[in-house]
């Protein structure tokens, strides 16, 4: 069970290394790097609040019909809110706006790493995590380094079944598996 490779991904994140995860992640499900395309980073300020406020702009995007063959992914970290905190985040904004929340025929995939993306690599990694503490500093070298945890998620992924203690990424999961049958319709 993968993704289509007869989609685009439109990727928004809000940082780098968030962002060669979601990279890494789509290559290794086959996904060509020419159908990938990701969205500007922040320039500065917070980059979870820049996620918040381009959401509802690119949920529009997605659904015009010149975008049919697109799909968004959005990866955002939780930091100390719940994922479901994020997502309910994702509704006011659009609500304030005045589009329609995400529906079940929405082509979207939203990535909620609880704390940061950093905790699903070391996951991934081998290590044991949990969902409390802050790993955000797992990482000091280059952002590839995240590449062998971001395949290895991308393989876990596209296994039958796929299930761990982290109820952040069994979530991720679940987003994935409601997506594929999506596409696959």
């Amino acid at each position: 069970m993968k993704l289509s490779k007869k989609h685009k991904y439109t990727v928004l994140c809000e940082d780098k290394l968030t962002h060669c995860f979601i990279r890494r992640f789509l290559l290794a499900q086959g996904i060509s790097g020419r159908k990938i395309f990701p969205l500007p980073l922040p320039a500065d300020g917070c980059g979870e609040q820049y996620v918040r406020m381009q959401f509802p702009k690119q949920l529009r995007a997605l659904r015009s019909k010149s975008f049919d063959s697109n799909v968004l992914i959005v990866a955002i970290d939780s930091d100390k809110k719940t994922v479901h905190e994020r997502k309910l985040q994702f509704d006011d904004a659009c609500n304030a706006v005045k589009i329609s929340t995400r529906t079940a025929d929405d082509k979207l995939l939203i990535f909620i790493p609880k704390r940061n993306v950093e905790t699903w690599i070391k996951y991934f990694d081998g290590d044991i995590v949990d969902e409390e503490h802050d790993y955000a500093h797992y990482l000091n070298g280059h952002e590839s380094d995240c590449y062998s945890a971001a395949d290895k998620m991308a393989e876990s992924f596209s296994a039958d079944i796929f299930s761990s203690e982290l109820p952040a990424l069994n979530d991720a999961y679940n987003e994935y598996c409601s997506l594929v049958s999506l596409l696959n319709a």
